[in-house]
């Protein structure tokens, strides 16, 4: 059951929303601004409905710094008061709320309003966790994928990518990836990297890097023009270790 946090110095509007709202919801209740930062840190509502007028802390200031916090800048606020004034709406956005609620409150416009915002959480918390998902695959794919500028320089790299080349990601940034070529590929690497600057289509071909600890890896390598970022191409790299295919006495550590 999704959570809901009413926060509000009035115990007849407290007690109010949270019968409209308990036989949906597992309602939570806060008297005030430091009670509600306790409370969120303890339960970490899926929506909060915020009162303006309170004592010590105001309303605003509570959504202000609820979402200045990466932890709690997600949850939907929506801030519930009697001031319906134009000044005092532009504060609320100002503020980060995502929603404003004129007291008294219509209970269908409530209803409404917090399952719009309860489904827009759902629909962003889903987006994350894809996200996660594609990041982990991403870093734990058996190939090493590098994002190159148009000098060869590395911009980006999974995880896979430094284990094949013997670094930590964050020592790859801002390499040469032609560092990592044996001299006697070089031109050839010089060649693909050519082709996929002034080509849409994939590039590939088959050279030998040196790792950090100067061992050999034999790897196909299959590169392509991305779309421009920031007004500047980019090159996506996919290495492949075959060394295995190519020498498989020495295995991925070919002298």
């Amino acid at each position: 059951m999704k959570k809901i946090l009413v926060v509000d110095d009035e115990p007849f509007n407290v007690e109010l929303l949270k019968e409209l709202l308990s036989k949906k919801y597992d309602v939570e209740t806060a008297a005030n601004g430091k009670e509600a930062f306790k409370k969120v840190k303890d339960i970490y509502p899926d929506l909060i409905l915020l009162d303006v007028i309170m004592p010590e802390i105001d309303g605003y200031e509570v959504c202000r710094q609820l979402k200045s916090d990466q932890k709690t800048m997600n949850i939907p606020i929506v801030m519930v008061t009697c001031l319906t004034g134009r000044d005092e709406r532009i504060k609320a956005i100002e503020a980060g709320a995502d929603d404003f609620l004129s007291k008294p409150i219509d209970w269908i416009e409530l209803s409404a309003r917090v399952k719009s915002l309860l489904r827009i959480k759902q629909y962003l918390e889903n987006l994350e966790e894809s996200k996660n998902r594609y990041i982990e695959l991403y870093d734990f794919a058996p190939i090493g994928y590098f994002t190159l500028d148009p000098n060869g320089l590395i911009r980006e790299a999974n995880l896979t990518g430094g284990v094949l080349l013997g670094l930590v990601r964050y020592e790859l940034m801002k390499r040469e990836f032609r560092s990592f070529v044996v001299p006697e590929y070089l031109e050839l690497w010089d060649r693909h990297i050519s082709s996929a600057l002034n080509s849409w289509d994939e590039q590939s071909c088959e050279l030998i890097l040196k790792r950090e600890d100067s061992s050999r890896l034999f790897v196909r390598l299959n590169s392509i023009q991305m779309e421009a970022r920031e007004g500047t191409p980019e090159i996506r790299t996919a290495i492949t270790d075959i060394t295995q295919h190519k020498n498989p006495v020495a295995g991925s550590t070919a002298k």
